[in-house]
């Protein structure tokens, strides 16, 4: 949020909690909700979904983003070494997960999951990848509207 702050100088920023939402923001509504790698580190990923409706204008989208467990770990993959990571999805899952919780999806692919620079998250993310043979894009997002 500081960076948008920081680098665009239209619109509003806010940051809130989705456990602990804040009251002050109230009733404010966004035209853009952007919600990034949260998903699967949630015990009830419907408290988000349900938040993200009450938040979004509408006329509004929402940007969600989770890795692709099965490009990002295999296809046989059942679980995850990540100990944050509650449930990880896969392409389909995530896609309709989100169409059964009257989301529409505008957008659905696989890009990049960081900014390229020579700093510890790009050595352990994507040098680690790259010496496996493992693919380089794994991080699923989805443009999202409200049904």
């Amino acid at each position: 949020i500081e960076y948008c702050k920081n680098h665009y100088s239209f619109g509003n920023w806010y940051v809130d909690d989705i456990e602990n939402p804040d009251e002050s923001l109230g009733d404010i509504t966004a035209e853009l909700v952007i919600c990034s790698d949260v998903i699967e580190h949630l015990l009830d990923p419907d408290v988000l979904l349900v938040y993200l409706k009450k938040k979004i204008s509408n006329d509004g989208y929402i940007v969600l983003s989770t890795p692709e467990r099965d490009v990002f770990r295999g296809e046989s993959c059942t679980y995850s070494p990540n100990k944050f990571h509650i449930r990880e999805w896969n392409f389909e899952e995530l896609e309709n997960y989100l169409l059964s919780s009257d989301f529409s999806v505008v957008e659905h692919f696989i890009q990049y999951p960081i900014r390229f620079g020579f700093n510890r998250i790009f050595f352990n993310e994507v040098v680690k990848r790259l010496i496996t043979g493992k693919g380089l894009k794994y991080n699923q997002v989805c443009l999202l509207e409200v049904k």
